[in-house]
C-alpha cells in the first residue's frame, strides 16, 4: 500500500450551502441528474474538502481503496468508497 496526503483549497469554506449559491438553473439540473451522481451521498461535502488521506493499493488491486475527506477544522467528512458510493480518485 502507498498512502497519499494532500491539502486542497476548499471550493466552498463558510457556512453558507452551496444550494444557496447556486442559480436556479444549476440546482435545477443537480435534482434532476442527482441519480447518475457517482456518490450520492457525499456530493455536497466535496466541495468542502480541504485535506485527503488516500490508500492506495499499488500491489494487488492499482487503484484507490480508502479515500478520506477532511474540512478545514480536520473533521472527517467523506470517506469512501463504500457499497453506495464509488469514490473521488
Amino acid at each position: 500500500m502507498i498512502y497519499f496526503k494532500f491539502n486542497c483549497k476548499p471550493f466552498y469554506q463558510d457556512n453558507v450551502s452551496k444550494q444557496e449559491k447556486r442559480s436556479f438553473l444549476g440546482r435545477f439540473f443537480s435534482k434532476l441528474f442527482h441519480r447518475l451522481e457517482a456518490n450520492p451521498d457525499f456530493e455536497e461535502a466535496l466541495d468542502f474538502v480541504a485535506e485527503w488521506l488516500i490508500e492506495y493499493d499499488d500491489v494487488e488491486f492499482h487503484q484507490a481503496v480508502r479515500e478520506m475527506g477532511f474540512d478545514t477544522n480536520k473533521n472527517l467528512i467523506v470517506k469512501l468508497p463504500d457499497e453506495r458510493n464509488y469514490g473521488y480518485w
